[in-house]
């Protein structure tokens, strides 16, 4: 199961959040997401763990934990292949229209012209 981890403290490190996770069962894999021109943490990464009753307790006790100057939000990731893009390395600097390329651009509506108002004597 895919694990969103947010609000991270940027200070910490990704061993300690493994850490975390391994107290509550198995890890697969653990991500913490950094930019690409500073390394600086973003802020939030994502953990794998194989199984589900496992991540569950996971999730259930580490969501609102105080940790570092920061208080942890953790849920199910909402999709494994936008975890997989993100621990990938890809480049952050896409725009979220990008990501979600089946709904249209507003922008790119073609509206008719209004039809001119002419004053009535």
């Amino acid at each position: 199961m895919q694990i969103l981890i947010r609000n991270i403290d940027r200070k910490l490190t990704q061993p300690e959040i493994v850490c975390l996770f391994r107290k509550h069962g198995k890890v697969n894999s653990c991500v913490i997401v950094k930019d690409e021109k500073t390394g600086a943490s973003k802020g939030f990464g994502f953990a794998e763990m194989p199984k589900m009753d496992e991540a569950m307790n996971a999730i259930e006790a580490l969501n609102g934990m105080k940790l570092g100057d920061s208080i942890l939000r953790v849920k199910r990731a909402a999709s494994s292949t936008v975890a997989k893009k993100v621990t990938k390395a890809e480049p952050e600097e896409r725009s979220v229209r990008s990501v979600r390329s089946d709904r249209p651009d507003r922008s790119e509506k073609i509206r008719p012209p209004r039809a001119s108002r002419t004053k009535r004597n």
